[in-house]
């Protein structure tokens, strides 16, 4: 739970030391608990919760949906495909309190429709797409807290989106 007090957020966890959470029974409804219950295991910290979404959810296509229903999907079967997992990654680093966007862009090289996520720094806004790309011919490069220039083989609607200089 994010609580606040005066200007000072913080979190307050009601969990059991030692309790494995089971995801599997994940919906729309049970995401906010769940959602802090991983944040929690995930220490709170960005990288460990894109690590999460990048590196522990096997790829497969799944149902497209809202955000908060691709995560809970995401979540409960431990896969996605590019748009689960930008809106596992949404949903838990906005929860965490970081100002998120969803991007709807293309993979380049095979013109496929692909989700990532932007996210705003100290430094300006930033791109973070926890699917790595993998093609026939090569693995492309992991996009985390990557600048536009940086997103060789993706293309958006530059006008829509924030740039990440």
């Amino acid at each position: 739970i994010k609580a606040q007090h005066g200007h000072n957020y913080g979190w307050i966890y009601n969990k059991a030391l030692g309790v494995k959470s089971n995801y599997t029974t994940i919906n729309v409804n049970s995401l906010p608990a769940a959602a802090d219950d991983l944040i929690f295991d995930l220490n709170v910290n960005t990288k460990n919760i894109y690590d999460y979404c990048q590196y522990t959810l096997s790829y497969r296509s799944m149902p497209e949906g809202t955000i908060p229903e691709m995560a809970a999907s995401a979540m409960k079967n431990q896969r996605g495909a590019c748009y689960q997992r930008a809106a596992l990654l949404y949903y838990l680093l906005d929860r965490v309190g970081h100002d998120m966007i969803y991007v709807i862009g293309h993979d380049d090289l095979t013109t496929n429709p692909h989700r990532w996520c932007m996210i705003k720094t100290e430094n300006g806004w930033r791109h973070i797409d926890p699917t790595r790309v993998v093609t026939y011919s090569m693995t492309l490069p992991e996009y985390y807290m990557a600048k536009d220039a940086d997103l060789k083989y993706f293309s958006w609607d530059r006008s829509v989106y924030p740039a990440a200089v």
